[in-house]
This record gives C-alpha cells, sequence and structure tokens, in this order.
C-alpha cells in the first residue's frame, strides 16, 4: 500500500466494516459509523483512540473495536498501518 492508502471492506450482512490503512498520517476527528462494527488491528506503528473521552494508545499488533453508534476520534502517535 502506498501512504495513506486507505481501503474499505463492507459487509452489509453483518454490519462488519474492515479498515486497511497504509503507512498513514491522517487523524479522524470525532465521528460515529451507523451501524457498522468496526474491528482494528495494528500491524505497524501506533494510534490514540478516543471513545467517551477515554483515551487509549494502540501498538503493533494489538486489536481494537468500536461497537455502532459509538462516537470516535483516531490520532496517530506515528505513521501507522491498520
Amino acid at each position: 500500500m502506498t501512504p495513506n492508502d486507505i481501503r474499505y471492506l463492507y459487509n452489509s450482512k453483518t454490519g462488519i466494516e474492515l479498515i486497511f490503512c497504509g503507512r498513514s498520517t491522517i487523524s479522524y476527528p470525532l465521528h460515529n459509523h451507523v451501524s457498522v462494527l468496526t474491528i482494528g488491528i495494528i500491524l505497524d506503528g501506533s494510534i490514540v483512540l478516543t471513545t467517551n473521552q477515554a483515551a487509549k494508545t494502540y501498538t503493533k499488533n494489538q486489536t481494537f473495536l468500536i461497537a455502532p453508534y459509538v462516537p470516535h476520534s483516531i490520532s496517530k502517535s506515528t505513521k501507522f498501518e491498520l
């Protein structure tokens, strides 16, 4: 993947969304996903995921889940790959 290359895979039957980000330097402001369970796996680098006013840093090989309708933001700590 090239820098900031983002790809989305969504399964409407399960409501699961997979997001692939290559060497990203992008941060995402507060938002939510309607009817979508988001699963993330940090392949490289790190991010800070903020939900319900609690921030947690995720690093290489860690996973995270974001339930539908949950407001969240993602800030880059370093370049990252999801």
